[in-house]
């Protein structure tokens, strides 16, 4: 039966028709006869024929992308809760395994140091098993790194601890990398920053459960089961990522297969056959400038991010919580008894939650263990309850105010994706967030200001940065080497990660605290974001375009795809034709 063109496009999409003169027309070719065709229908009575090429098949097309991103988020929230389960109970773990403070800051050093080296490696898995099967893989060394972690806590064993961080390290950062070349996988040409900005704002949501959850626990637990609370979470974090094994491998078939994408209805075209070729870390020395310059631009920046979040509560205890005496002279009224009601501090000391309580002569400082209940008592020789308890209250307050950089980046990153998706900038939020990171580390450096301005400006330098960082690699890079280049930035990443920690120990124990010194050392981590964004902003300036150019690498050259103009001429060669014989043969074939 005959239709009218309107209804015929409306049901097989939008074609164009061409005459090829006598009673009969074949329509529009779009691509050569050898590829698939489907005939929309034979239109009218003038006897047209329509025949539509498909669009190129990509998992993209499917709208199986939204739970694929759901699930992915949720698997990395276990990442992020136990990556920084040290930072949230930072004094109560270092006085449970009695840690020094560069034993404490070696527990971050020894995650990264692997991981200078292994991301290239995870990167190239990516793309030779491909992403949900590498991303997996690597949600398992998570369970066993956190594992081992909790417990060496729970014997004490500085050496197992160590052992536990490395395993758990070889998991995460590679699952990151999995986690960035899975979603641009799925969402090429699509909500790319949006979905890696909800990606970054779920799994933040970790960091922010282990900030609230992880100091109440405790107190109401001990250090070794929160740790081992921890990977339980893991283990549900494993869980979501094997569910994505399948929903992958069925996308899989489907691209290779041609056939229609869930949820939209379109059939699509198999992809001409190209000879298979992966990518070897040897080919990241060809990458351009610009992607390198990106890539140091990201150590700096999360240089002064993720290790300031590691000491985060030092530093706030030091400065604003629970801070020294300001005068040597303050001590008990009876300096060698316990605090009492009847033996308060005296007139030199200043009173209230924000400063330390005296402890009597007896007791040494460096010894009081407020995670073990025989210091909460007024008795000689653990008479240190009122000191105690000021501390507990100081460090639960300390990761309520450091755990909001990482709250406002669960709140505000999904907007800031969808804005580069929707304006670009991507350069520009670079620059912008750096500066901003001045800013934020000057006020904790030299002044007085409430800790909670600061934070939020670290939060949202930390937003802006991450939703205009992460989508931006796959624009530098050839489409073959996406997995290649996050392996790249993160390992580089991982050795400033590695490298940050031990300098800000270094300079506690140089300058005797955390303000100004270690604070001076971030400033100058951010000045140097600042300027690497700058130069950013100059040579590759397509990255604040909404949808940049890509520029394929000259020493990574992509398959050549047939040209528009050949198709045109296959077309024509057919039109030319003008043979029934021939017209026919092609309809009783399609």
């Amino acid at each position: 039966m005959a239709e009218s063109s309107t209804a015929a496009e409306s049901r097989a999409g939008p074609v164009a028709d061409v005459g090829l003169g006598g009673a009969h027309g074949l329509g529009t070719l779009e691509g050569s006869l050898a590829e698939p065709l489907i005939v929309s229908d034979i239109l009218g009575s003038e006897g047209r024929l329509s025949i539509r090429k498909t669009e190129q098949s990509k998992k993209s097309d499917s709208l199986v992308r939204w739970p694929v991103l759901c699930l992915s988020c949720l698997a990395m929230i276990g990442n992020y809760y136990c990556f920084d389960n040290p930072a949230a109970m930072k004094q109560s773990l270092m006085e449970y395994a009695q840690l020094s403070e560069q034993e404490f800051n070696l527990l971050y050093t020894v995650y990264s140091i692997p991981n200078i080296i292994l991301p290239f490696f995870g990167g190239y898995l990516c793309d030779l098993l491909g992403a949900s099967r590498a991303f997996s893989i690597f949600a398992a060394f998570l369970i066993a790194g956190q594992a081992l972690f909790a417990f060496g806590t729970s014997v004490k064993s500085v050496g197992l601890m160590f052992a536990g961080r490395v395993v758990y390290g070889l998991g995460g950062e590679n699952m990151a990398v999995g986690g960035s070349v899975l979603l641009s996988d799925w969402f090429e040409g699509k909500e790319m920053a949006l979905a890696m900005a909800l990606n970054v704002a779920v799994s933040r949501l970790g960091s922010v459960l282990n900030d609230f959850l992880s100091p109440a626990l405790v107190e109401l637990t001990s250090v070794p089961w929160v740790l081992w609370f921890g990977a339980v979470v893991c283990g549900a974090s494993f869980a979501c990522a094997a569910c994505l094994l399948p929903m992958d491998a069925a996308a899989e078939r489907r691209v290779a297969a041609g056939r229609p994408s869930p949820g939209t209805g379109r059939a699509q075209e198999q992809k001409s056959p190209q000879p298979a070729t992966h990518p070897g870390p040897g080919d990241a020395v060809r990458f351009r400038g610009s992607f390198w310059l990106l890539t140091v631009c990201c150590l700096v920046v999360y240089g002064c991010v993720i290790p300031f979040n590691n000491v985060a509560s030092s530093i706030l205890l030091e400065r604003d919580l629970f801070k020294e005496q300001p005068s040597a002279e303050c001590a008990l009224l009876s300096p060698g008894e316990c605090q009492t009601k009847a033996n308060p501090p005296n007139s030199y000391c200043e009173l209230g939650g924000h400063w330390q309580p005296p402890l009597p002569d007896m007791v040494d400082r460096e010894a009081v263990v407020c995670a073990e209940s025989e210091w909460l008592t007024r008795e000689p020789p653990h008479c240190a309850k009122d000191y105690c308890a000021s501390e507990v209250g100081a460090v639960r307050e300390a990761a309520q105010v450091f755990s909001v950089p990482y709250l406002m980046s669960a709140v505000l990153s999904p907007f800031l994706g969808g804005a580069v998706d929707l304006l670009g900038g991507r350069a520009f939020l670079c620059l912008a967030s750096s500066l901003l990171l001045v800013a934020v580390h000057s006020l904790l450096a030299w002044s007085t200001v409430t800790p909670y301005l600061p934070m939020a400006g670290q939060g949202l330098a930390y937003s802006m940065f991450a939703s205009a960082l992460w989508p931006s690699v796959p624009y530098l890079v050839p489409d073959r080497c996406v997995g290649l280049a996050y392996g790249v930035v993160t390992a580089v990443q991982n050795a400033g990660l590695a490298l940050i920690p031990l300098l800000v120990a270094a300079t506690h124990d140089a300058s005797g605290g955390y303000i100004p010194g270690v604070e001076a050392l971030f400033v100058a981590l951010a000045v140097g974001g600042s300027l690497t964004a700058l130069g950013l902003c100059l040579v590759a300036p397509q990255l604040n375009m909404v949808h940049p150019t890509k520029s394929p690498e000259p020493a990574l050259p992509e398959p050549a795809l047939p040209g528009a103009r050949a198709h045109q001429d296959t077309a024509q060669e057919a039109v030319d034709l003008g043979d029934e014989n021939e017209e026919t043969r092609a309809l009783s074939a399609l």
